[in-house]
C-alpha cells in the first residue's frame, strides 16, 4: 500500500468495521492489523483501541512503517481529544515524533484542534513550542500557514516564538501570507511580526502572495503595511515579476496601478513583459505596452518576450507584437527563432502562424545545428513532426534516432517510413 493511499484512508476514516477488527497477528497480515490501529484512532473509536490494548494486540508507541506516525499524533490530528489523553495516560510520551519530526503538537497546531492544543500546552514543558520539524516547522509555523488564528493566539500566549522562521528563512507572516491567510496574517502584524522581513531568497511576504495569486493580501500588505511594491528579491525579481510568472493579472495589473515599474529587469535579464508573454496573458501584455515598455528586451539568453511568446504557443501575443514590429525572423542567443521553440514545445498552431509569415524558418537551425524538425522529433510531438515534413521539411536518420532515445516510438516509425520511401501515413495510421 503506497503512502498516498495510506494516508488517505486515515484521514478519511473510511475503513470498515471488519477492518478495524483485523485479522491474525501473522507477518504477513502485520502491516493490515497496523491499518486497524491507526483507522480506530483516525475515526476516534476508544473502545476498540481499548480492546486491542487489553488483547496486547496493539504497541501504544506503534510508529507505522511509512511516515513513521504516531497513534497519538494521529488522535491529535483529528482532535479526538479523550482518546490523546488515554492514550498518554498509559505512559506514552506527548514529545514522541514522525520520520518529518512532527510531534502532537504539530499535529494539533495544523489541524487546528484548539481544545487538544490546549491540553497539550498545560502538559508539556516550555521548550515543545521550539521544537522544529526537518523543515524548520515550529507548531506556531503550522497554525500560521493554515489560517488557524486562534490556535496561533494560543501558542504564542504560551510563549512560541513570533520571530521564527523556517528552512525557507520563511517567517510566520510569509507562511499565513503564501496561503491567503489573511485574519491570520493580521493578527501576526497586530502581535508584532514585521512585515517588511525577507526570506533567505530576499522575499518579502509580498513577493509570496503575489506569486501566490492572492490579491486580498497582497492589497493589505501595500495599503496597511506599506511594503514597496518596487522591491526586489535576491534575483532582482519585484512583487510584478512574481505575478506575472503565476499567470495573475489581477494582482499584476492592481500593482501597476499603483506605480510599480514595469520595465523592471531581474538579473536574468526577464522582465514582467517576458513573463507575460510566455504565460499567454494577453490582457496584461496590453496593458503593459499601454504604458511604452521596451517590446525587444533580450534576457540573458538573448530571449524577446516575443520569443517567449512563441516559446508558451500563445498567437493572440504573437500577433499583438507583431503589430508593434516584432520580427517573426528573430532568434535568440543559442540561435532558436520562434518557429523552432514553438515546435519544440508541440505548439503547432502558433508553429503554422509563424511559418505562413517567414517560410525561411522551415529548415533554420540553432546553434547546434538541430531544426524544428528535429526538436519536434526528439520530443514526440507527432503532429507537428507530420505538418513539417507536409510543409517540405527532411527528415533525417539523427532525428529518427534522436525520437527513438527518447521513447516516442510512434514518431521514430513514421520517420522511418520517410525514409524509406514509404507513402507517408496519417497520424492515426501510424501507430
Amino acid at each position: 500500500m503506497g503512502r498516498g493511499e495510506r494516508k488517505r484512508r486515515r484521514e478519511e476514516a473510511s475503513s470498515s468495521e471488519d477492518e478495524r477488527e483485523g485479522g491474525g497477528s501473522s507477518e504477513e497480515d502485520s502491516e493490515q492489523e497496523e491499518e486497524c490501529f491507526f483507522t480506530a484512532v483516525a475515526e476516534g473509536d476508544l473502545p476498540t483501541l481499548q480492546k486491542l490494548h487489553g488483547e496486547g494486540r496493539v504497541d501504544l508507541e506503534l510508529a507505522d512503517s511509512e511516515e513513521g506516525d504516531t497513534l497519538l499524533g494521529v488522535a491529535c490530528r483529528f482532535g479526538h481529544l479523550e482518546m490523546a489523553q488515554w492514550i498518554h495516560a498509559q505512559g506514552v510520551s506527548l514529545e514522541l515524533q514522525n520520520n518529518h519530526g512532527d510531534t502532537a503538537l504539530h499535529e494539533a497546531s495544523l489541524h487546528g484542534q484548539q481544545r487538544v492544543v490546549e491540553w497539550l500546552l498545560s502538559q508539556l514543558p516550555p521548550s515543545a513550542l521550539s521544537r522544529a520539524t526537518h523543515d524548520g516547522m515550529l507548531p506556531i509555523s503550522y497554525a500560521a500557514l493554515h489560517g488557524h488564528t486562534l490556535v496561533v493566539e494560543k501558542l504564542a500566549a504560551a510563549g512560541s516564538a513570533l520571530t521564527s522562521v523556517n528552512a525557507q528563512g520563511h517567517t510566520l507572516l510569509h507562511l499565513a501570507c503564501s496561503e491567503g491567510q489573511l485574519e491570520t496574517a493580521r493578527k501576526l502584524h497586530e502581535l508584532g511580526v514585521r512585515a517588511a522581513t525577507t526570506d533567505r531568497e530576499g522575499r518579502s511576504p509580498l513577493h509570496i502572495a503575489a506569486g501566490a495569486s492572492q490579491l486580498s493580501t497582497v492589497q493589505w500588505l501595500v495599503e496597511a503595511c506599506a511594503l514597496d511594491v518596487n522591491a526586489a528579491d535576491g534575483h532582482g525579481a519585484a512583487p510584478l515579476h512574481f505575478a506575472a510568472a503565476a499567470g495573475d493579472e489581477r494582482v499584476a495589473e492592481w500593482l501597476l496601478g499603483k506605480g510599480v515599474d514595469p520595465a523592471l529587469a531581474n538579473h536574468d535579464g526577464n522582465t514582467p513583459l517576458h513573463y507575460a508573454c510566455q504565460a499567454g496573458l494577453l490582457d496584461l501584455v496590453e496593458a503593459l505596452l499601454a504604458r511604452d515598455v521596451p517590446v525587444s528586451p533580450k534576457n540573458t539568453d538573448g530571449d524577446t518576450p516575443f520569443l517567449l511568446s512563441c516559446l508558451g504557443g500563445h498567437v493572440s501575443v504573437c500577433e499583438a507584437l507583431h503589430r508593434r514590429g516584432e520580427d517573426v525572423s528573430a532568434i535568440n542567443a543559442l540561435g532558436c527563432s520562434g518557429l523552432l521553440q514553438a515546435c519544440a514545445m508541440g505548439k503547432l498552431e502558433a508553429a503554422q502562424w509563424l511559418l505562413s509569415r517567414a517560410k525561411h524558418l522551415l529548415d533554420l537551425a540553432d546553434a547546434e545545428g538541430l531544426t524544428p524538425l528535429h526538436h519536434a522529433s526528439s520530443q514526440g510531438h507527432l503532429d507537428v513532426v507530420e505538418w513539417l515534413v507536409e510543409q517540405g521539411a527532411q527528415p533525417t536518420a539523427a532525428m529518427r534516432s534522436a525520437a527513438l532515445e527518447e521513447g516516442h516510438s510512434k514518431v521514430a516509425k513514421f520517420l522511418g517510413k520517410i525514409l524509406k520511401g514509404t507513402p507517408r501515413a496519417s497520424s492515426s495510421s501510424a501507430q
